[in-house]
């Protein structure tokens, strides 16, 4: 494949994955002229080409449709970075590329995304790899180490956003693990939204969690819970509200995104987040199937690639007003966002500690002490980079609805750095 590392054609191995159909023969060919007949090769642009160069690069292929799913329904705005990014390609494609998009999961659930893009049934989805820890151990080493850093709704968000992303593309496991099983990344993890403890009853300190279910994503989430004394539940998000409607789970440990998405902020209003007391994510991942990836000409890949802005920005935006709109319905229900008692604190920043300390002998991201080294640094880097964009202070979760404004935050400059710090070295060429 043309590595987005590299930019050298590599081979794909294309497995199974359990596949609930059979694999088509063709991924982007389910219409005429959607693999835009050059085979993946063809003449590129120049990164910072403008609409007009694109669209004058873009005149003689043949219209591309391309397959891909939201988890989100149409227009919501949980699934605003996912629709952000394919209208902008669509628009700077001047209509030549299209997409033809599957809105609430229709075509695959969360822990099966990555099957559907082997098999053809998906173009471009958003991939779950922490889901399946065995199987992809790479990006579940960096799930487990999501609870570093900032962990502030806007600056956190900024901070957590541009080192996952920045140690992802450090991390090459994670793409060759993806890789063997026919996908290609294009983000290899994004944040929509740090991880919070969300309850129907206030819980802050160690003796409110004895005892109490908490429903998790990641294996890291997991262990964080067992050593607060409550007993993790692993489900997927679709079954999530249900199960804290019924009274199954106790609490939950989710983003406020995933919360407004499953429709649950009202059972679980007592929020904790606490700037001293970070949990792992489950991040997700922007990714092509790789049959379809490299049937696309140079030029469409690059656009694909360069359109990443729209992605980020989008995806900043929605978290924000999606934080705004939470905070409104928390105090609407009655409950509240608050931090951790000192017990509880002092409990999952052991557990943190341990967790990097084990990080450190993990194989699967090659020398893991390296790693884990890199990691710290990478957070350090962003942490004192961001402030310098002229970023300002960080906001409060309490104060987010009265400052929040679209549009209010020019995200330019942070964009414009990560392309030069992280994404383009790896612009397919």
């Amino acid at each position: 494949m043309i590595s987005l590392r590299n930019g050298r054609r590599r081979g794909t191995v294309l497995v199974g994955l359990l596949a609930l159909v059979a694999p088509v023969a063709l991924s982007a060919c389910a219409e005429p002229g959607a693999t835009g007949g050059a085979s993946g090769g063809g003449e590129g642009v120049e990164f910072g080409a403008t609409k007009e160069e694109y669209a004058k690069a873009l005149a003689d292929i043949d219209p591309i449709v391309i397959h891909a799913q939201s988890p989100s329904p149409k227009g919501a705005i949980t699934g605003r970075k996912f629709e952000g990014y394919m209208k902008a390609v669509e628009d700077w494609s001047d209509g030549k590329i299209t997409f033809d998009i599957a809105y609430s999961n229709a075509v695959a659930p969360p822990t099966e995304i990555d099957d559907a893009l082997a098999d053809g049934r998906l173009d471009l989805g958003s991939v779950l790899p922490a889901y399946e820890p065995q199987e992809y151990p790479a990006s579940a080493a960096l799930a487990a180490a999501t609870f570093a850093g900032d962990q502030g709704a806007y600056l956190g968000l900024l901070e957590s956003n541009t080192w996952w992303l920045d140690v992802g593309y450090h991390t090459p496991q994670m793409f060759d693990e993806l890789d063997k099983n026919g996908v290609t990344l294009l983000m290899p993890a994004f944040n929509s939204g740090l991880i919070t403890m969300m309850c129907a009853k206030p819980q802050r300190a160690l003796a409110d969690f004895k005892g109490k279910q908490v429903i998790v994503g990641t294996e890291a989430q997991s262990k964080s819970v067992k050593n607060l004394g409550a007993a993790p539940v692993s489900m997927a998000y679709p079954e999530i509200f249900e199960s804290l409607q019924r009274g199954v789970a106790d609490c939950t440990m989710n983003s406020l995104l995933v919360a407004e998405l499953g429709g649950f902020l009202e059972v679980v209003p007592h929020v904790v987040v606490d700037s001293g007391a970070g949990f792992g994510s489950g991040p997700g991942g922007w990714a092509f199937s790789t049959q379809a990836w490299e049937s696309y000409p140079l030029v469409v890949r690059q656009l694909l690639f360069d359109r990443l802005d729209a992605f980020m920005e989008s995806n900043f935006e929605s978290v924000w007003e999606t934080i705004a709109s939470a905070v409104r319905k928390i105090k609407g229900a009655g409950g509240e966002i608050s931090e951790y008692a000192d017990d509880a604190r002092a409990n999952i920043a052991a557990t943190n500690k341990s967790m990097l300390d084990d990080l450190r002998k993990n194989t699967a991201v090659g020398d893991g002490d390296a790693w884990v080294d890199n990691l710290e640094k990478t957070i350090d880097k962003w942490h004192a980079k961001i402030p310098e964009l002229g970023f300002g202070e960080e906001v409060s979760y309490d104060d987010f609805p009265d400052f929040y404004q679209p549009g209010k935050v020019d995200l330019k400059p942070l964009v414009d750095q990560v392309f030069k710090d992280i994404l383009l070295e790896h612009r397919p060429s």
